[in-house]
């Protein structure tokens, strides 16, 4: 795992118990805030996993052009 990964499911977490708080205590403005948090923390572990897609192929292109 790389720190994009981390940090948007940290993010996600967070973003989910804020929006259920808000609902909790009736307040729209932290259930949309919440969900927000949320939508930034996936969009950030997105990035995290193509960030390691892309270390493991230019990993995978170093290692076959070693062995030829």
């Amino acid at each position: 795992m790389n720190k994009d990964q981390i940090q948007g499911h940290a993010k996600t977490a967070l973003g989910r118990v804020q929006e259920i708080v808000g609902w909790a205590v009736g307040n729209k403005a932290q259930e949309i805030k919440g969900f927000s948090k949320q939508l930034e923390g996936s969009a950030q572990r997105s990035l995290g996993n193509a960030n390691q897609a892309m270390e493991a192929t230019k990993t995978g292109m170093k290692d076959s052009s070693t062995t030829r």
